[in-house]
């Protein structure tokens, strides 16, 4: 199932960011990270350039 951003909370949505850019760093691929949260692929790379 595919989640649409757009529908969470900006409060929600951010602690998403924060946990999916700190897996990044730790090591996780970040296809396998967006994956996991149920995103679109490319949505975690706009996150680590920001």
């Amino acid at each position: 199932m595919k989640r649409d951003g757009r529908t969470f909370d900006h409060q929600t949505l951010e602690a998403i960011r924060l946990m999916a850019i700190e897996r990044v760093r730790e090591g996780e691929r970040p296809a396998d990270v967006i994956a996991s949260y149920g995103f679109n692929r490319t949505t975690i790379y706009k996150w680590i350039n920001a």
